[in-house]
């Protein structure tokens, strides 16, 4: 080499080098020709689509457990003491127009199957005071004028063959907090 010439990076001194580095700029060409992306182009291209993916995928995820939890994951009522419709409707499976259809058709019910006493003072002696009314909404007859102990609570059973069953519930003073009296067999099948 001379004394005042430096070799540069990537260029080769011999007298053939002209020729190599033509080749390999005409190579490189043709690749570029061929495709619009340089190497590191093409790897910011596939990240970007992984990305996208990612956050495609994330964003299915989050909407699918959205759906679950807010539409499939009700609570039943199937089984449990409701002392209201308001309690009802609350666990999600059955709506406010629903819950009270069913406690008025568990009232009915209750009057129809709940021990009856000719007198309120009979009724308020075995039940207690302030716990009985009359049986004004029972659908016999002679059941009208008779009194029954309130209706506290009633409780939805269905059946595996879809059949649902209401049965009416009551309390006694000497009954526990979690005790309930059930009035003749479950009945109000629909």
């Amino acid at each position: 080499m001379s004394q005042g010439v430096k070799p540069q990076f990537g260029h080769r001194n011999s007298a053939g080098g002209g020729q190599s580095s033509a080749r390999a700029a005409g190579a490189k060409a043709s690749a570029s020709a061929g495709s619009n992306y340089s190497m590191t182009a093409l790897l910011d291209e596939q990240s970007r689509q992984r990305t996208l993916m990612i956050v495609m995928a994330v964003g299915l995820c989050a909407m699918l457990g959205w759906v679950y939890f807010s539409l499939f994951n009700e609570e039943s009522i199937d089984g449990k003491i409701l002392t209201s419709p308001q309690e009802c409707a609350s666990f999600g499976s059955a709506s406010i127009e629903d819950c009270t259809e069913l406690w008025n058709r568990a009232a009915k019910i209750h009057a129809d199957t709940a021990p009856a006493y000719l007198k309120m003072e009979q009724c308020e002696q075995a039940h207690g005071a302030g716990r009985c009314r009359q049986a004004e909404r029972s659908t016999i007859a002679a059941r009208q004028t008779k009194f029954i102990p309130n209706m506290a609570a009633f409780m939805v059973e269905r059946a595996p063959s879809g059949d649902m069953s209401l049965s009416p519930l009551y309390r006694d003073p000497k009954d526990g907090p979690d005790q309930w009296r059930k009035v003749g067999p479950a009945t109000g099948k629909s």
